[in-house]
């Protein structure tokens, strides 16, 4: 499966210039991590931690990586895929990649900030560097749920599929089955 294909059948028909796909990419990279980081503030650290939606996040988040490796010409091969680190305790692993998410979407969100209102160019390797980073921490999580980033990837994909079976559409985008969406990620996780 090409992934980077397969997500961008279902972004935005709006934008079609690179620069808008690399600012895509990079809000919803910020957005989808803030998302991430609630997953795990609205629940009780005593009780599990719901791990169907926080794989679902880094779902998310490889769609907006997709997107930013659209607008820069990038492959998700280009990113190095980290050996699978022995003894990971599993919230603790999960907790902290996902403040490591969110201060790299942070940092990028302040590139494109500066660039917008301070005339700064964008940094290419650094916003590689950022999304290396983003790419190895989903990757963390992966390996403390038992699963890796090419099933989340999988997974993804057939949630946006059910959700646009077509293509994006504003309608599809807001009138989603929810409960459907779920079944699909819980029936991936096993």
């Amino acid at each position: 499966m090409n992934y980077i294909e397969e997500a961008m059948r279902t972004r935005s028909g709006k934008y079609n210039e690179c620069n808008h796909d690399i600012e895509h990419g990079i809000i919803g990279l910020m957005t989808e991590s803030v998302e991430l980081l609630e997953s795990i503030i609205n629940c009780n650290l005593k009780d599990d931690l719901d791990y169907v939606n926080i794989l679902e996040e880094c779902g998310d988040l490889c769609w907006y990586l997709a997107i930013l490796c659209f607008g820069y010409g990038w492959k998700f091969e280009d990113f190095k895929k980290m050996k699978k680190p022995n003894n990971v305790e599993m919230d603790e692993v999960v907790i902290d990649s996902i403040d490591r998410i969110n201060i790299s979407a942070g940092k990028m969100l302040d590139c494109l900030k500066k660039y917008h209102f301070y005339g700064v160019v964008f940094d290419d390797k650094y916003m590689k560097t950022l999304s290396q980073i983003i790419f190895n921490n989903i990757n963390l999580i992966c390996f403390a749920c038992n699963t890796d980033i090419e099933k989340i990837k999988e997974t993804n994909i057939k949630k946006l599929k059910a959700r646009y079976p077509d293509k994006w559409t504003k309608e599809t985008a807001t009138d989603r089955d929810l409960e459907n969406e779920r079944s699909i990620l819980e029936e991936n996780r096993d």
